[in-house]
């Protein structure tokens, strides 16, 4: 998060992924799988991250643009992934907004 502080005036879109990060683990790397176990990425994390930001008022009064990157596989609706991303999103802000008290109104971009 320091890093991400030190350039916050560059920032201007966040890009979420889950991954596995056990380098022992089959799945190690970076597939863009959706939210959630197997992977480091839970609800609960982007909702920190958003409590994070807001505290380090990243934004400042930007919007910000931030995304969570799933890849749908084959046999998958792209549409219910996108749905899926969409609504994890929306609950993190509510989240993270109910936990500071300093959103009026959920940030979009998404």
């Amino acid at each position: 998060m320091e890093s991400i502080i030190k350039s916050r005036e560059h920032i201007f879109q966040i890009h979420l992924s889950n991954a596995i990060l056990d380098r022992e683990d089959k799945l190690y790397g970076d597939y863009h799988m959706p939210v959630g176990s197997p992977g480091f990425l839970t609800l609960e994390v982007i909702a920190r991250l958003l409590i994070s930001m807001l505290e380090s008022k990243l934004f400042n009064d930007r919007k910000p643009f931030i995304s969570v990157e799933v890849h749908t596989n084959a046999n998958e609706d792209p549409k219910k992934t996108e749905k899926d991303c969409r609504r994890i999103l929306l609950e993190a802000w509510d989240i993270a907004c109910h936990c500071r008290s300093i959103c009026n109104k959920k940030l979009g971009g998404i």
